[in-house]
């Protein structure tokens, strides 16, 4: 996660040089916060502490990450940073992995 942290700040300050004056669109602060959140709710998870816990959630987290990294690269695309918009689409693979160890099901294939 560290990795796509980086990276996200850097599309969060090239998207505020270029649209400071444009409230509309995503904010990538916003999906920044929105993984940080994420990030503990699946950390949780990982703990195995509780043996119960419920599937669905960690499914739907798990989906709602790859979202977020896939709105994120769109994000970084439509500000000219093809790069890093590939690096953030790279990162989808191994966030699906470790979800899946975890016992998730992912139901979103892209990007």
């Amino acid at each position: 996660m560290e990795e796509f942290f980086t990276l996200a700040g850097g599309v969060a300050d090239q998207w505020q040089d270029e649209l400071q004056d444009d409230a509309t669109g995503t904010n990538p602060d916003l999906i920044i916060k929105a993984v940080e959140q994420l990030q503990d709710i699946l950390q949780f998870h990982a703990g195995g502490e509780d043996q119960s816990s419920d599937m669905a959630e960690l499914n739907q987290c798990s989906d709602y990450g790859i979202q977020l990294f896939s709105e994120l690269s769109s994000l970084a695309a439509s500000i000219h940073l093809a790069e890093q918009s590939v690096d953030i689409e790279n990162l989808c693979f191994p966030f699906a992995l470790w979800a899946a160890r975890l016992g998730a099901e992912i139901a979103t294939l892209e990007p």
